[in-house]
């Protein structure tokens, strides 16, 4: 990740600023997700495509990149006061319209079954990526304690902040990013 990191072809950008900086002409590939298909569709235009992560040689090995996945999950307290509208919440944000409405408007994958199997959804770039790419991802299961640590522990490495060769740093940042994630949630 280091040695990436010092490339001078690599750029480090800040979580949420990808779209800026794809419509900004400065790039010419990105590793997003399916939020950002729009943007890069609008500024690269003809030449837009999408695959999944590359794999990376270790060794004599060809490595696979792997990713997290995730999803949204909408749950109802039936015990809740409220409970009433909150099914109807639910089933509104999750029936077929609705569902079809936000793959338009946001390219984000549906999880009603008939809008993810439509022609519209099968078809779409990003979307055929990211199932390309769902074969060697992990679900995402992870606390609040899990992104602070791992941003900080990102922006050492995405900022030059260690050296290849100060195995003491890198063991040092590694050791606190464990402390970080592992810590007990209070």
């Amino acid at each position: 990740m280091l040695e990436i990191a010092g490339n001078e072809a690599f750029m480090a950008i800040a979580d949420g600023d990808i779209s800026n900086q794809i419509a900004s002409g400065d790039l010419v590939a990105v590793v997003s997700g399916t939020w950002d298909a729009e943007a890069a569709q609008s500024a690269f235009g003809d030449g837009y495509a999408a695959t999944k992560l590359p794999t990376f040689t270790i060794g004599d090995d060809q490595v696979q990149q792997g990713s997290v996945s995730g999803y949204k999950y909408v749950g109802v307290n039936g015990f809740s006061e409220q409970s009433g509208w909150a099914v109807l919440f639910a089933e509104y944000i999750t029936n077929e319209s609705s569902q079809e409405e936000f793959f338009t408007q946001r390219q984000s994958g549906p999880s009603n079954i008939n809008v993810s199997s439509s022609d519209a959804v099968l078809e779409n770039v990003a979307q055929a990526a990211l199932a390309e790419q769902s074969a060697y991802g992990q679900v995402q299961r992870v606390g609040d304690k899990f992104w602070d640590p791992t941003a900080t522990f990102g922006e050492l490495i995405a900022q030059g902040s260690l050296a290849v060769d100060d195995e003491a740093a890198i063991q040092e940042a590694l050791d606190s990013l464990v402390e970080g994630v592992t810590a007990a949630i209070e």
